[in-house]
């Protein structure tokens, strides 16, 4: 699995075909970071309903 956290540029383009026309460029980053995990697993170790420890 190829995984790559870098920064990486959107371009969104919207046109309004009405009179005079339109168009509008938005340039965005989006971020990826590589996660963070805080959260640790608990309960029982059994799950079996009649399992004997």
């Amino acid at each position: 699995m190829l995984v790559r956290y870098d920064t990486f540029r959107v371009t969104f383009e919207a046109y309004d075909d009405g009179c005079p026309s339109k168009f509008i460029n938005e340039n965005a980053l989006i971020k990826v970071s590589p996660p963070k995990f805080n959260e640790t697993i608990g309960g029982q170790r059994n799950v079996c309903q009649n399992a004997q420890t």
